[in-house]
């Protein structure tokens, strides 16, 4: 729940509380109507998931016809791990970055959202 209020924060700090909602739900099971919202993002939470495809299908029945799913996953090339460089032992190239982004075309294509943009080649 800290996230959630440092997201309250954050929010109340830009004066754009009144524009944000911010709820805690599991995403397997997302409490909101069909077609929602016009931006669903989930920032590190697909590596933690007991099922990413049935995540992925609430988010995408959550998302509005036209709408974006921003989704990341954890990486070893990640910023903070780049500047501690001289505790953390980084390569610039992610490892496993292409089969990463391969399958999670496959997965996402299953739902018929494109990726064409999204997802480096």
């Amino acid at each position: 729940m800290a996230m959630l209020q440092m997201t309250r924060n954050d929010a109340a700090r830009h004066r754009v509380l009144d524009h944000v909602r911010i709820h805690a739900a599991d995403v397997h099971a997302l409490p909101f109507k069909a077609h929602a919202f016009d931006l669903v993002v989930a920032i590190g939470v697909i590596p933690w998931l007991h099922s990413e495809r049935l995540a992925l299908q609430e988010m995408q029945r959550a998302l509005k016809p036209g709408g974006y799913l921003l989704v990341t996953a954890d990486n070893n090339a990640r910023l903070n791990r780049i500047l501690i460089r001289d505790r953390l032992p980084v390569s610039t190239a992610a490892p496993g970055r292409e089969a990463f982004s391969a399958a999670v075309r496959v997965m996402v294509s299953d739902f018929g959202v494109s990726t064409e943009a999204a997802l480096p080649a």
